[in-house]
């Protein structure tokens, strides 16, 4: 279902454009529409045009595939991260009816960093109403007016999470196909020709045969009664594109499911009684299977576009064919380690009698993920598994000394601190249109942490993303 979609949006978008160039002349006949559109040589610009469009296309279906969640700082992660939309939206509402419902806006776009073929860079931000710290709540037992006007006091900016993401973009990383371009358009062009030709020789045949003209091809268009030009326009477009379509369906096929690496620097701000400010590097690739990068380790003469065979397109799709890509599911892992470091945390209230605080702390995070499509019609499901080892000191109340400004902590009601943590997540992810989905998460953490996000052991959320794919 998906690569029919495919097909069709490429035949949709790709027959506007070439009809702006190229019309029929009604005064000639069937025949000679149809040769308007054929491709004589792989440099013929006919050709070109057809290569470029189908190559644009191809990178705008990628940029709206389903992906799954997007944002960078969430427990549930994606093992397929979008870097090719040009815009989205996430709003994620947990089920427990709290007033944090996170809207994560992201946009991605291509830069040229470290003179490469191209980075992808991603600016995300993530907005949420945070709650109350337990370390707070608790310090505010039976002070239920205290609770309401800090709570009250809270709004959406209160909790925000900023995150550059750069990943890059190379003939064996990434889902764009701006490094893939050459080798693509040197694909194209044989298999272009002869299969357009063929192609349309037989649409030819079916039309004149349709229209009992046999051996009156060379009867004028105008002159066949009950025959329009746009007709004979659209025939010859479709089968000029037929090849087109189908190496590009393939190949798209086999780019998305390219490994990437990427590495991001996230930047957390939370209000005092909401908790630490945050600082964190993350490193992450993505393995996926039955990609470009094995067709060309079993084609290298394909590799490179100077040196192409004229078969390695018909051998593309072949290769694509073997292993059945039209219900491809894109099995990926992806693996993550992260470094987070926490501020020193003070919270002074003297209306409530709240002062207490805590030093610096950091944390390690491990990840591993595994997520695939689904039989089920475009679903995603993403599995992660987060271990993370912290450094958390005690949270103290502090008591103040003769001189003012100076304090010292005092153990009492300390908080015990907590040296790791394992947190799961399963993700579902509903393909709706070609610009939303719908994704259901379930969080498991096995204990509560200062530092996390999870402060239950069981958290469920669902969500409803936008996406405005990219064109090239």
């Amino acid at each position: 279902m998906k690569n029919l979609l495919i097909t069709l949006a490429i035949i949709a978008t790709v027959q506007p454009a070439m009809s702006q160039a190229v019309h029929c002349d009604p005064a000639k006949s069937i025949a000679d529409c149809f040769a308007l559109f054929v491709p004589q040589t792989a440099t013929d610009s006919k050709a070109k045009d057809i290569s470029h469009t189908t190559e644009s296309l191809a990178q705008q279906i990628l940029s709206s595939a389903n992906t799954g969640i997007s944002t960078i700082p969430s427990p549930a992660q994606s093992t397929a991260k979008d870097f090719l939309s040009f815009l989205s939206a996430l709003l994620d509402v947990p089920t427990s009816g709290g007033d944090s419902k996170p809207l994560t806006l992201d946009h991605n776009f291509p830069i040229r960093f470290f003179g490469g073929d191209e980075e992808r860079l991603k600016l995300q931000a993530v907005l949420a109403k945070p709650a109350l710290n337990d370390e707070v709540t608790k310090r505010l037992t039976g002070n239920d007016a205290a609770v309401t006007a800090l709570k009250k006091d809270l709004s959406e900016m209160d909790d925000a999470t900023i995150s550059l993401t750069l990943s890059p973009s190379t003939p064996r990383f990434g889902r764009s196909i701006t490094p893939h371009r050459d080798i693509y358009e040197s694909m194209l062009g044989p298999r272009l020709t002869d299969d357009a030709q063929a192609a349309s020789d037989f649409a030819l045949g079916q039309l004149v045969k349709r229209l009992n003209l046999t051996g009156k091809e060379t009867t004028p268009i105008k002159d066949i009664s009950g025959l329009d030009v746009a007709v004979v326009e659209a025939d010859a477009r479709a089968s000029a594109l037929k090849s087109a379509t189908d190496f590009a369906r393939k190949f798209t096929v086999l780019l998305n499911n390219q490994p990437q690496f990427y590495g991001s620097a996230i930047y957390h701000s939370r209000k005092d009684v909401a908790g630490f400010d945050e600082r964190s590097a993350r490193v992450t690739y993505e393995m996926g299977f039955h990609n470009l990068n094995e067709f060309y380790a079993h084609h290298r003469e394909c590799s490179n576009s100077t040196t192409l065979a004229d078969t390695c397109g018909d051998d593309l799709v072949a290769f694509a064919n073997a292993t059945n890509a039209d219900d491809d599911p894109a099995n990926r892992f992806s693996f993550a380690l992260e470094y987070k470091g926490s501020a020193a945390w003070n919270v002074v209230i003297p209306l409530y009698s709240l002062d207490f605080s805590a030093p610096k702390a950091h944390t390690f995070i491990y990840s591993i993920g595994y997520g695939r499509n689904t039989t089920m019609k475009d679903g995603r499901i993403d599995v992660s598994v987060n271990y993370e080892d912290s450094s958390v000191s005690h949270v103290s109340d502090n008591v103040a000394l003769s001189r003012p400004g100076l304090r010292t902590a005092m153990a009492a009601d300390a908080s015990s601190p907590v040296h790791d943590r394992f947190v799961a997540s399963l993700t579902y992810t509903q393909k709706i249109s070609e610009n939303l989905t719908f994704p259901i998460s379930f969080i498991y953490a096995n204990h509560a942490s200062l530092l996390g996000d999870v402060s239950r052991k069981l958290n469920a959320h669902f969500g409803i993303n936008y996406k405005l794919p990219g064109k090239k």
